[in-house]
C-alpha cells in the first residue's frame, strides 16, 4: 500500500466464522469452510474490501501443533479460496498463550499493527465469534458482527447475525443499528 491511502478492509476470525472449527487444527486436508464462506469472501472481495484472517493459535504455545503445520493449514486455506477466485490480502496468527499477555494476542490489536495505518476504519468491519474478536474490533474502531457466540460475550458487538452470508451482506449493505 502506497503513501497513506486508507482502504477498506474486512478482519474475519477463523474457526467457526470462515472454518470448521477442529480445535488445534494441524492437517490442511480437515480445513472445511462454514455455509456460504467462499461466496461471501468472493462478494466482499468485489466490493472493494481487503480480506484479513486474524487468529489466536495457542496450540503452537501449548506444543500441541507447530508452526510449519499452521503456515501449511493457512496455505490450504488460501488455496482453496484462490481456486474460487478469492485472494486474501493478509493471514495473521498469534502463537502464543493467553496467560503470555502478548501485542499481539485478540483482543490486543498487534498482529494488524502494520496495517492500521491503511485502514478505513468508517469501512471497515469484524466478523468474529468470540469476546476477544468484538473487542479486537472495538481495539481497531471498526464496526463488529457477531456470529453466534461460543462464549459470554462482553464487548457488545454492533450487530449480531447467524451466518457468515448475514454478516457478508451487513458489510455489504451497511444495514444495522449503528450505520
Amino acid at each position: 500500500m502506497a503513501g497513506t491511502d486508507r482502504v477498506p478492509m474486512v478482519f474475519l476470525d477463523r474457526d467457526d466464522t470462515i472454518i470448521v472449527d477442529r480445535t488445534y487444527l494441524a492437517d490442511p486436508a480437515l480445513v472445511e469452510f462454514l455455509p456460504g464462506v467462499p461466496e461471501g469472501l468472493a462478494r466482499l472481495q468485489a466490493a472493494g474490501y481487503r480480506l484479513v484472517v486474524v487468529t489466536n493459535q495457542s496450540g503452537v504455545g501449548r506444543g500441541l501443533i507447530t508452526v510449519a503445520q499452521l503456515q501449511a493449514v493457512h496455505a490450504r486455506l488460501q488455496e482453496m479460496l484462490g481456486a474460487r477466485g478469492v485472494r486474501l490480502f493478509a493471514v495473521r496468527y498469534c502463537p502464543h498463550l493467553p496467560q503470555d499477555n502478548c501485542p499481539c494476542r485478540k483482543p490486543k490489536t498487534g498482529m494488524v499493527a502494520d496495517l492500521l495505518p491503511h485502514v478505513d476504519v468508517t469501512r471497515s468491519f469484524m466478523i468474529g465469534d468470540r469476546e476477544g474478536d468484538m473487542g479486537f474490533g472495538r481495539g481497531l474502531g471498526v464496526t463488529t458482527i457477531l456470529m453466534p457466540p461460543h462464549d459470554r460475550i462482553v464487548t457488545e458487538p454492533d450487530v449480531r447475525v447467524r451466518t457468515f452470508v448475514e454478516a457478508a451482506d451487513i458489510v455489504l449493505t451497511r444495514r444495522y443499528a449503528g450505520a
